[in-house]
């Protein structure tokens, strides 16, 4: 499927299936949702503040409620609302430091208590609360290791134990939510038990529970909370 069957851009960024089987993608040229058989396709309108911020979709989701979250790459955050086909926008706003951080979204995710979270390109985390509209940023700060490892934010995941986990291009860090700090986890050069590659691409959670840390230089899942070691047979690349 691409333009001549009516996706409106051959790039696509990201992609979606709510939990009514629609299938949403995200492309360098807004956003299409398609039923099976046709395309609708969402484009930023200049004289329209009811439309999507930007064209350039990267990130999607869909929240427990139903509610369809997107991340632009300058728009910021959109909240779709289907039933009149309309967008708000969640902008950053130099002068709020309750607004989101950076327009520039790489990735989205809803924890187990329903804040969003929200990485940037530039200006690290934030976490979202739908009932305020308000947001948290987490920033990185090079002079203090309890805070977020890198200002580029990609991937965002929760594990069974409720802490975060973020992957950026200086490698993980992990999220307390008690303690409010973070616990940076980096490759050691030499160390075939720790992280093969600082360039976190992407994280996911199994069944079981294991998360598993997908890098420019191979694959990895943490074998020991204790030592924070990434065991033998993670990095198959080695």
């Amino acid at each position: 499927l691409s333009i001549p069957e009516g996706l409106s851009q051959g790039t696509v960024f990201s992609i979606l299936q709510d939990r009514s089987g629609f299938m949403w993608f995200g492309t360098a040229d807004g956003l299409n949702v398609f039923d099976g058989y046709t395309f609708t396709h969402y484009f930023h309108d200049v004289s329209d503040s009811s439309s999507i911020s930007d064209n350039r979709v990267i990130a999607l989701l869909e929240d427990r409620v139903g509610r369809l979250w997107i991340g632009t790459i300058g728009g910021g955050l959109n909240l779709f609302d289907r039933a009149s086909g309309t967008f708000r926008r969640y902008r950053s706003d130099p002068g709020d430091s309750l607004s989101l951080s950076d327009d520039r979204v790489n990735s989205l995710f809803e924890d187990s208590r329903g804040s969003i979270w929200v990485g940037t390109t530039t200006a690290g985390l934030n976490a979202f609360d739908p009932a305020t509209g308000r947001f948290r940023r987490f920033r990185h700060n090079p002079g203090d290791s309890t805070t977020l490892g890198s200002s580029h934010v990609f991937p965002i995941i929760e594990d069974l134990e409720g802490t975060l986990w973020i992957g950026t291009p200086e490698g993980l860090s992990l999220y307390d939510r008690e303690s409010e700090t973070f616990r940076r986890i980096r490759s050691i050069p030499g160390d075939t038990n720790s992280l093969s590659h600082d360039y976190v691409n992407t994280l996911a959670r199994d069944r079981s529970g294991t998360v598993w840390v997908g890098t420019v230089d191979g694959l990895n899942r943490l074998v020991g909370w204790d030592t924070l070691s990434f065991g033998p047979g993670a990095n198959a690349q080695r």
